[in-house]
């Protein structure tokens, strides 16, 4: 027997504002899920070690940013 755990996530409008005190960049990555979040950083070290000119970046969880000012 399998059992599936599923976490949802949505925009609540009652939510308060949050800063997440980031500067702004060239690419910004938004996403539910850690994992993607950390999937992509992890491409992001590679390429950056791989000496390949890369634009800033900044990531950041939707949930985060629950309130949708």
């Amino acid at each position: 027997m399998h059992v599936v755990f599923r976490e949802s996530h949505g925009l609540e409008e009652s939510a308060v504002p949050q800063d997440l005190a980031q500067t702004p960049a060239d690419l910004v990555v938004l996403s539910f899920s850690d994992g993607d979040l950390g999937a992509f950083a992890a491409g992001w070290r590679r390429a950056a070690a791989n000496g390949s000119p890369l634009p800033s970046l900044r990531l950041a969880n939707l949930s985060a940013l629950a309130h949708p000012l």
